[in-house]
């Protein structure tokens, strides 16, 4: 068995918690994108040369090769898939139900992209990677500089198999070099954020749960230039009415995906639709709520420690710098 990845060497015993806290993220994000209306989207045609067969083990990681151009190498998918053509086959999950080996011997991958969070290696994939000669790839990319950097290593295998020398795609590359390009932008920090004071992030209302410190969307937020309302704690914390109003937030954001395929209302901002979302949370005096300052971020991606974090950061700076310039023109009224 070939296999590449940073998780093939290990992970700190640190770095376990942090994993673990993901996957719940994956499984919130799951539970509304497997809901109706899914769609299906026109796969694009074969190329005419052999390239990798491409059976994906993880929501995160198939978002990411999706962004990267490779969704029509694919041929399996993980259960719980949010990015991919529902008509890939099922190859299983790696967290529930475990990997169908049958399946997954089935649809032929010449490379196995897996994320696996706190668990090791199952000896039976490797045993199948040796006989049938699977590249097995694993990426446990969690902060945001793992996930360019897995975006990176991922491209770098499979770009000479995928667009070989001298074809036309090879020579125009893949969207790498575009994908770099918009993460600089997205993170770079925005004019203005500090004086909306303390941003609170919220992945559920009731119970009402944070994004906080260790996670990628808070270190979006950082990067941003605002200011975290949750300074303590982990990437994923349960809150009480009584911490949020010591926290007096200034903005509330909610990342709470839909289902996929429902119409598109992330960055929306201030209806009171959004202010009612927010439940107990939204009868508290506190000034988000008095200036009805939520948004909504709902994309079904939202919540994958992938590249779709880069959409996620445009979407909350655009957001953010929004709510700012009101702030500043209702201090020159």
């Amino acid at each position: 068995m070939a296999s590449t990845g940073a998780g093939d060497r290990g992970g700190a015993a640190a770095r376990k918690g942090l994993a673990a806290v993901w996957w719940t993220l994956a499984v919130l994000g799951v539970g509304v994108g497997m809901g109706v209306g899914w769609g299906c989207e026109e796969r694009a045609a074969k190329p005419a040369w052999s390239g990798p067969r491409i059976a994906v083990l993880s929501p995160a990681l198939a978002a990411t090769l999706k962004d990267l151009g490779y969704e029509r190498w694919v041929v399996g998918r993980h259960g719980w898939d949010l990015s991919l053509d529902p008509s890939v086959p099922v190859v299983g999950d790696t967290v529930g139900g475990g990997i169908d080996y049958e399946a997954l011997v089935g649809v032929s991958p010449t490379h196995v992209v897996v994320q696996l969070g706190l668990s090791v290696m199952p000896e039976r994939l490797e045993a199948l990677a040796d006989r049938h000669a699977w590249v097995v790839m694993r990426h446990e990319a969690l902060t945001l500089d793992e996930i360019m950097s897995a975006a990176e290593a991922l491209d770098e295998a499979l770009r000479p198999l995928a667009w070989p020398e001298g074809t036309e795609a090879e020579r125009r590359g893949t969207p790498i070099a575009g994908l770099r390009a918009r993460l600089a932008r997205a993170y770079t920090p925005r004019a203005g954020l500090e004086r909306l004071g303390p941003v609170l992030m919220l992945a559920q209302t009731e119970p009402a749960a944070a994004l906080g410190p260790g996670s990628c969307h808070h270190e979006v937020l950082v990067r941003l230039g605002a200011t975290p309302a949750l300074v303590r704690g982990g990437p994923y914390v349960e809150v009480q009415a009584e911490d949020v109003l010591s926290m007096r937030p200034g903005v509330i954001v909610l990342v709470m995906p839909r289902a996929r395929g429902v119409g598109l209302a992330s960055g929306a901002t201030g209806s009171g639709a959004l202010v009612a979302r927010l439940g107990v949370l939204g009868r508290l005096d506190i000034p988000a709520v008095r200036a009805g300052r939520v948004v909504l971020i709902d994309d079904p991606r939202a919540l994958l420690p992938g590249t779709p974090m880069i959409e996620f950061a445009e979407r909350l700076g655009a957001a953010l710098s929004a709510l700012a310039w009101e702030g500043d023109e209702d201090e020159g009224r």
